[in-house]
């Protein structure tokens, strides 16, 4: 299974006012985003149907903590239709930006972004997990990590390669430790750019 988060809350689809509870699936292991939209029945409508189908500018949600979430170039999925109780959609979604929220599709715009290649690890050589077995405490995991990589291109445009350590997992009676480690990668224009021109 998964490592897959789930983010309860109140969705506003593309430009529409009228708002929905849904609930946001975040798989990181595959790179998986997808809302689930509960659309309630009553009894002037037994059969509601989902606010949009086929592709989908941007959502924007508001979770139940407060947070807000913009899905942005979403696409329809599938629905399910319960007669006097509820319809399930599912919408899919390519990006996920926390912390924004918009009123039309061009203000989607950037400046900066950071993205996170995966296995890119293997072969950078900036960071890796290391046995020290010098300590009086025993044997340490230590973390060795290079200093960030900078190129410019052209004038507008600067890449930094850097690696950041993550958690380090291990339960007492466990046969495993987790020791997690990224390496990110800051794109910065010097004027704002729509997502797919990074």
């Amino acid at each position: 299974m998964g490592n897959i988060q789930k983010y309860g809350g109140t969705w506003k689809v593309f430009e529409s006012d009228k708002t929905f509870q849904g609930e946001l699936h975040i798989d990181s292991d595959k790179n998986f985003i997808a809302l689930e939209l509960i659309i309630p029945a009553s009894e002037s409508n037994p059969m509601p149907r989902p606010p949009y189908k086929g592709k989908i500018p941007y959502i924007c949600g508001t979770l139940f903590s407060g947070a807000k979430v913009l899905l942005y170039k979403c696409e329809s999925g599938n629905e399910h239709t319960r007669f006097l109780s509820y319809t399930q959609q599912i919408i899919y979604s390519d990006f996920a930006f926390w912390g924004l929220e918009i009123k039309s599709e061009d203000e989607v715009m950037f400046s900066n972004i950071t993205v996170d290649f995966g296995e890119i690890i293997n072969w950078s050589g900036l960071c890796k997990y290391n046995w020290d077995y010098s300590s009086n405490q025993g044997v340490n995991l230590i973390w060795e990590h290079e200093e960030p990589i900078n190129f410019e291109f052209r004038d507008s445009l600067h890449i930094k390669f850097y690696p950041v350590q993550g958690s380090i997992e291990s339960k007492s009676y466990s046969k495993e430790i987790v020791a997690r480690q990224s390496i990110l990668v800051d794109f910065v224009y010097n004027q704002p750019k729509e997502i797919e021109k990074y």
